[in-house]
């Protein structure tokens, strides 16, 4: 049960202490992001994870960001695991540029996740902390991009998560089930300024279990984002589109 309490609180706090007091109207956008997420267990503590995300402005128009995410799981019982892994993500220029070119990222990242049941609700905690190397991209006198510096931030997500099966009985494992999150996000670095808060996410989504290895999930997200160093808010309407695939390697 503290579990369950510690990180509602948690995020509570810091949300009240972090998030910035913007003058601006928060800008509207709406996007598509497309997931992939594939576990590979190996033998009984070990797993093997991947995930990519796709990123797309208006749904489908253009390419936002492209994000590749590999990591190895310790599960050290049925309630607590630790993860660590790498990333890298490609952010696309905006569609009225009129030069078009990539923003490189790199992260190491580690995270906890504590997991427990309340009634029928799978609940999930996960704690991940992030250290990120942003490119700089300069254009040449040709007008080719290069990357000239690199930003050092870390950053800070908390995240719950309660999965709900709609199947009457317990014992149907395949079926439909419902998914919602709550994420927290808090930076700190140059270009933050002197505020904390990063993003927050809530997602909603309805999935579908095909078997013990596949499943898919449509859902919605809405998303705000700080801008220019904590003074603006970006609000974002994000259209989800997960695959979810667990194959055990032995």
């Amino acid at each position: 049960m503290r579990q369950a309490l510690l990180g509602p609180l948690l995020f509570l706090t810091l949300t009240q202490s972090a998030h910035p007091q913007a003058a601006d109207v928060p800008k509207t956008n709406l996007k598509g992001w497309y997931m992939l997420i594939s576990d590979f267990p190996v033998g009984n503590k070990w797993t093997l994870n991947f995930d990519g995300t796709w990123r797309r402005h208006n749904v489908l128009e253009s390419w936002m960001q492209i994000l590749l995410r590999p990591g190895v799981t310790y599960q050290v019982n049925d309630s607590l695991s630790f993860t660590g892994g790498y990333s890298y993500r490609w952010t696309f220029q905006t569609p009225e540029s009129s030069v078009r070119y990539t923003v490189p990222e790199h992260r190491a990242w580690e995270q906890i996740t504590l997991r427990q049941k309340i009634g029928r609700v799978d609940l999930m905690h996960r704690y991940r902390i992030e250290q990120r190397f942003h490119g700089h991209v300069v254009l040449t006198p040709e007008l080719k991009p290069r990357v000239d510096d690199w930003t050092y931030q870390n950053r800070f997500r908390y995240a719950i998560k309660g999965t709900v099966p709609m199947a009457r009985r317990p014992s149907e494992q395949n079926g439909w089930y419902l998914v919602f999150t709550l994420e927290l996000f808090l930076s700190s670095g140059p270009t933050m300024g002197a505020h904390l808060f990063d993003q927050v996410r809530l997602y909603a989504a309805i999935g579908r279990s095909l078997n013990k290895n596949l499943k898919f999930e449509f859902g919605y997200m809405d998303r705000f984002m700080a801008l220019q160093k904590g003074k603006a808010l970006a609000h974002e309407h994000v259209l989800h589109l997960t695959l979810l695939t667990n194959y055990r390697l032995r």
